[in-house]
Parts: structure tokens; sequence; C-alpha cells
């Protein structure tokens, strides 16, 4: 009997490669410690620290911080 079709592989793998060759960044972490996926809680969706300095980055105009 055939194996059912594993999530990770025809899924996960293939978006994430597809975000990356979008010019994303992709980061590897532990699936059991969530401070070395720069979070306190694998509960947080968004990586706080990174959205805001790139919110700031892109909110910029001459004179600074739009």
């Amino acid at each position: 009997m055939a194996s059912p079709p594993d999530e990770k592989t025809h899924v996960e793998i293939p978006f994430i490669e597809k975000l990356k060759g979008l010019g994303w960044e992709s980061i590897e972490g532990d699936i059991d410690v969530p401070y070395l996926t720069e979070r306190d809680s694998f509960r947080e969706v968004l990586l706080k620290n990174r959205l805001r300095k790139a919110l700031m980055k892109i909110n910029r105009d001459d004179e600074g911080p739009a």
C-alpha cells in the first residue's frame, strides 16, 4: 500500500522554494526551540522585529520615516 502524501515534501518545501525565488529569505530553525526562529513562542506567526524594520525601511522618504 502506498504511503499518504507528505505535506512537507509536496506543499511546504515547494512553497518555500517559490518564495525564495521571489527574493524572500528563509530561516532554518529548530522545531522545539522558538528563539532560534526569532520568536518567543511558536504561536507567534509574524517575526515582529523583522516586520518592524522592513516597514520602517519601506516607509521612508528623503527626510526620514514617513
